[in-house]
């Protein structure tokens, strides 16, 4: 009976060591879960702040290209504003180099007109000296 007892103890005992390992290893278990979710929070952790901080600089990005193209925006209409000043001042010169040109051509008019009343004239005096001279001749 002793033996059985000894056998039924080192059993028990031997259950008792298995559910000791058992528990051991379930600490373990535990503490490796708990160990990789810490560093799995860690590595979401600085990911999200990865992304974050790739968001700002995104976000920084978008803001300095905004304010590039509103730079360029107003500058464009200044450009604008400048060249219809320009266009402006071109169509002024424009006109009076038209109506210059106008004035010159009336004023050539009036000498080519001066200068065929001349060249009649001429002409005139020239029939009316070739006449003269056929009655003398």
């Amino acid at each position: 009976m002793e033996k059985a007892s000894e056998i039924q103890r080192d059993g028990e005992s031997m259950r008792d060591g298995e559910s000791i390992r058992e528990t051991e290893r379930w600490r373990k278990y535990q503490r490796n879960r708990e160990m990789k979710k810490t560093s799995e929070n860690k590595m979401r952790e600085k990911a999200s702040k990865k992304q974050r901080d790739g968001q700002s600089i995104l976000e920084t990005e978008r803001w300095r290209k905004h304010q590039r193209n509103r730079v360029m925006e107003k500058a464009t209409e200044k450009q604008r504003d400048e060249e219809s000043i320009r266009e402006t001042e071109r169509w002024r010169k424009h006109q009076r180099n038209r109506e210059f040109e106008k004035a010159s051509e009336k004023q050539r008019d009036g000498e080519s007109m001066r200068e065929t009343e001349k060249w009649r004239k001429h002409e005139r005096c020239r029939k009316h000296q070739r006449n003269r001279e056929m009655e003398k001749a």
